[in-house]
């Protein structure tokens, strides 16, 4: 026993809460159901599309910088300030060739049907493969 802590079971409940539900009632509650159900499916599938996109942009970063890397000493001695140039471009193509594709699967997952679209651009960018997401 705790002091100050009552213990209730079903027998307390008063009259009418053992009633069954009537028809509106029950069509309340499943209302309640399937919005949450279609809540958290959406919140799961943007969930798994934030790793996929997440593995997309590791492996462009991964790309870009190694091919700065290839790249440099061919450019011969660049100051600070070119050198942070190519880099800013080179992200700069990264994001702007990566959004529509990006924006396009995120807008199909928010519509419940991202599975086409998810297919192709794991495909299409490798994710499957070492290191991307399978």
């Amino acid at each position: 026993m705790v002091p100050g802590v009552c213990l209730w079971n079903v027998d307390h409940l008063p009259g009418p809460a053992l009633e069954p539900p009537s028809e509106v009632e029950l069509g309340k509650a499943e209302a309640v159901v399937e919005k949450g159900v279609e809540q958290f499916g959406l919140w799961f599938r943007q969930r798994q599309a934030v790793a996929e996109v997440a593995a997309l942009y590791h492996k462009a970063e991964s790309m870009r910088l190694r091919e700065i890397k290839r790249a440099m000493p061919r450019l011969g001695a660049l100051s600070a300030e070119q050198q942070a140039t190519v880099h800013a471009m080179t992200r700069a193509i990264i994001k702007k060739l990566l959004h529509q594709p990006v924006a396009r699967y995120k807008f199909e997952i928010a519509q419940g049907d991202g599975a086409l679209i998810r297919k192709s651009i794991i495909e299409l960018f490798g994710l499957g493969k070492k290191g991307g997401v399978k």
